[in-house]
């Protein structure tokens, strides 16, 4: 879990460069977050059973502190 969390905070921290360069500034730190489950389009089909890798979790920044 910790490898996971530490990847976790690496990719916000790049999503949150990345927002903020977008708006011209250099560099920026997560203040929220969000997640969703992005799965196949096979999931939605009536009768089909979920497998553990239809589905997976999205982050994303949605809020960052620029400098």
């Amino acid at each position: 879990m910790f490898n996971e969390m530490g990847k976790l905070f690496a990719d916000c921290k790049a999503g949150a460069d990345k927002l903020c360069q977008a708006k011209g500034f250099r560099e920026g730190k997560s203040l929220d977050t969000d997640a969703a489950e992005k799965c196949s389009a096979k999931v939605y089909l009536p009768g089909y059973k979920r497998g553990p890798g239809d589905c997976r979790t999205e982050n994303y920044v949605t809020r960052a502190l620029c400098q």
